[in-house]
């Protein structure tokens, strides 16, 4: 799901350890005076570019689906494909997901259109006042708004590939569309229900775009209905009602009834049941054994239903865990199963219940993006969970300022009163 993006590196320290990094410290070339004015330097590693100047980095441009694929984008993109992504980027130069900020994100999947991909670029017609640009490279359109942009172009013509692939994206380029999603840094994006959170988002902005059905008969319309349907293609008819907006949204209106009457499953249903069926289950693909789901071409990666994921790498003799909030796997039996074992994705259920990082109370009932129990709700208690979750990430922080981390103490970092689990208490 998550594509291109740009991070940013906020500490100090982190920037000047990058900048010598030895992974780097080779490949950083002048560019040239930035907007700022200071000399700009960029390095190229694995698909990231790596900005910055003369003593630090302070920038991360690059795709999470590109650098898994060696540079390709047009094949699925699972779950946990991408915790393997950000575990090689974290642990190849020692950053911890939480202090990698984002700044643009590009979140899209790829879907098999019901007819070729020009045909359905022409029947998109607008998104609220802005009309569709041609693409300055490759084969497809843009809808450009201030925060964000929708992406939209043929797949297939960019690659070569035989048949159809439809690119449906949509790029922010600043984090305010994603901020009530509870988007800030990569590592939000390690839960699995933020991917559920991101779907629905993608999902209601396809909803609001205005497409027009191909082909759909009107010989049973009214003179009115029929004249509506004929202008409804060009832009400018919409955008001349800029002004009446009430006129535009019940001429809209009338036209989605038209076609939800004359075409119920007609082009914007069967791409919307086409992007669907993609984003229901990020863990398409994946292959299960006995509640530990991982990616088949990427063995390093574990997701433990304990609710840490531990990436283990080849050659190395530790193991580096990010805690996350809790995601339970379905325990499928696969008798003698090998690597090669396939288990249905529809076995693999994600958790509907979203508990407290803190305390483990269900919050289920909360916003989707409330990370910890509410103070409005819990008092003192909340208010006590919430300062608990951001001491924490601060330290965090700091640590990874530092340095590497040897080992993630999160497991071991209980609320006061609470004993981990496994340890007896020094006093009854």
């Amino acid at each position: 799901m998550f594509d291109g993006t740009k991070l940013r590196l906020t500490d100090l320290g982190t920037q000047q350890r990058v900048r010598t990094h030895h992974l780097l410290v080779d490949r950083w070339r002048y560019k040239g005076k930035g907007k700022s004015g200071h000399d700009k330097y960029t390095a190229k590693w694995n698909g990231w570019t790596f900005i910055g100047d003369a003593t630090r980095c302070w920038a991360i441009r690059g795709s999470f689906h590109k650098f898994h694929h060696g540079g390709t984008n047009w094949q699925d993109y699972t779950f946990t494909q991408f915790l393997g992504t950000v575990a090689t980027l974290c642990d190849a130069f020692g950053l911890h997901p939480a202090g990698l900020f984002i700044t643009t994100l590009e979140v899209g999947v790829n879907i098999v259109p019901p007819m070729p991909t020009p045909d359905v670029l022409r029947c998109i017609v607008l998104h609220k006042d802005k009309a569709p640009t041609p693409m300055r490279e490759g084969r497809g359109i843009e809808i450009a708004h201030t925060a964000y942009r929708y992406k939209i172009y043929d797949k297939a013509h960019q690659y070569r590939l035989p048949g159809e692939l439809l690119r449906f994206e949509l790029k922010a380029t600043r984090m305010r569309p994603l901020q009530p999603l509870g988007v800030r840094t990569v590592a939000d994006l390690l839960d699995l229900a933020t991917w559920h959170r991101m779907g629905a988002f993608l999902l209601a902005k396809f909803d609001e775009l205005l497409i027009v059905e191909p082909d759909m008969p009107t010989d049973s319309l009214r003179p009115a209905q029929r004249e509506m349907v004929a202008k409804a293609s060009a832009p400018a008819y919409w955008q001349a009602m800029k002004v009446n907006r009430a006129r535009r949204y019940r001429c809209r209106k009338a036209l989605e009834a038209i076609q939800a009457q004359h075409a119920p499953h007609g082009l914007k249903a069967s791409l919307r049941t086409a992007i669907e069926a993609k984003l229901s289950d990020p863990l398409n693909g994946d292959v299960c054994h006995k509640g530990t789901t991982a990616a088949p071409d990427d063995p390093r990666v574990t997701f433990a239903t304990g609710g840490q994921r531990t990436t283990a790498h080849p050659g190395q003799g530790e193991n580096v865990t990010f805690a996350t909030q809790v995601v339970q796997v379905a325990n499928v039996t696969t008798e003698g199963a090998g690597s090669d074992a396939v288990v249905d994705p529809a076995e693999v259920s994600p958790a509907e219940v979203r508990r407290c990082p803190v305390c483990g109370r269900d919050i289920s009932h909360q916003h989707p993006s409330a990370r910890v129990c509410s103070e409005r709700l819990y008092g003192k208690e909340g208010k006590r969970c919430r300062n608990t979750l951001s001491n924490r990430a601060l330290t965090l922080r700091r640590m990874a300022a530092r340095g590497g981390l040897l080992f993630d103490q999160r497991p071991f970092v209980q609320p006061p009163g609470r004993t981990p689990p496994g340890i007896t208490p020094l006093h009854p």
